[in-house]
């Protein structure tokens, strides 16, 4: 799932119901947020968000109202 501008930070995986400066509709860019990552973490779907640094195709797991992210390609320390 190509996710373009529904996530621009990992931060909204934490908090998807936190508007971003560039979200016009607010209310209802959180909310489709919250419903695309709820609907990928149901689905086990691999996610590609535009805006995360490099090799960012993954996996979004639930975690109460929140959800963890699991990078395809494991991140260097």
């Amino acid at each position: 799932m190509f996710l373009g501008d529904v996530l621009h930070h990992p931060i909204q995986l934490v908090r998807p119901d936190l508007p971003f400066f560039a979200d016009e509709d607010r209310v209802g860019a959180c909310a489709t947020r919250e419903r695309l990552l709820a609907e990928a973490a149901d689905k086990g779907a691999i996610l590609y968000p535009a805006h995360f640094p490099d090799q960012p195709a993954g996996r979004a797991r639930r975690t109460g109202r929140a959800f963890d992210y699991e990078f395809l390609v494991p991140r260097e320390r």
